[in-house]
């Protein structure tokens, strides 16, 4: 049994249940769903961590799919089919946001916003400095952490021009392969917090193309 994914799945579950009795009592059948969505993530996140047994990298691929689902189904949920990714840096931490292309969020705090812009969010955590303390070799050091911590494929390029960052992910490691065609992909996600902390700005991705064998992001310094 993994205590950490146990106690998180239990939390969640919490939070799912007051969500649904809140949307109940206050006719947000929106809401509801929401919570629905959160209650099938802490059900899968119970049986993970239940069941654990030892680190395999087949088991954290099927939890990365796991919570990209529930993830992709609770912002189909909040109206956000048709959304972008935000990345805000916050000390040792990246909030990253889903919410609608080109709207601007004060302090977006996890797990759900509702309202004029309804948004889903959680936090990514890093080991380490804050946010933008990586020195002279930001660059250098995120493409480390990208080939040989994450081991996501063997080479990156990144190109900075202003306020704008290209960055191109090639000879994808074909255990991840699956991941990165479908809509909230964990390598995105990952991608675009670590970048984020390197830089110590807030992003936005405004493009994501996936082919054979490379990943291709675009996003702006916010």
């Amino acid at each position: 049994m993994d205590a950490r994914i146990t106690i998180l799945a239990a939390n969640l579950l919490l939070a799912s249940v007051i969500l649904v009795l809140v949307g109940y009592f206050t006719g947000s059948y929106s809401v509801v769903g929401a919570a629905a969505s959160i209650g099938t993530v802490a059900a899968a996140l119970l049986t993970i961590g239940l069941s654990y047994r030892e680190p395999s990298i087949n088991l954290m691929v099927k939890y990365c799919e796991v919570s990209r689902t529930v993830l992709a189904k609770l912002a189909e949920d909040m109206g956000l089919t048709s959304h972008t990714l935000y990345a805000i840096p916050e000390g040792k931490a990246v909030t990253i946001v889903v919410s609608k292309p080109n709207i601007t969020l004060e302090n977006p705090k996890p797990l759900i916003g509702i309202g004029e812009a309804p948004y889903v969010a959680f936090k990514v955590g890093f080991e380490g400095g804050e946010a933008g303390e990586v020195g002279e070799n930001t660059i250098d050091a995120f493409k480390a952490k990208m080939t040989d911590t994450y081991g996501v494929s063997r080479n990156v390029e990144v190109k900075v021009e202003g306020e704008e960052c290209n960055v191109v992910f090639e000879d994808i490691n074909e255990t991840v392969k699956p991941l990165i065609r479908k809509p909230l992909s964990p390598v995105t996600v990952v991608a675009l917090a670590e970048l984020a902390k390197a830089l110590g700005r807030k992003l936005q991705l405004v493009h994501e193309r996936a082919e054979d064998n490379t990943l291709e992001l675009k996003v702006v310094l916010v």
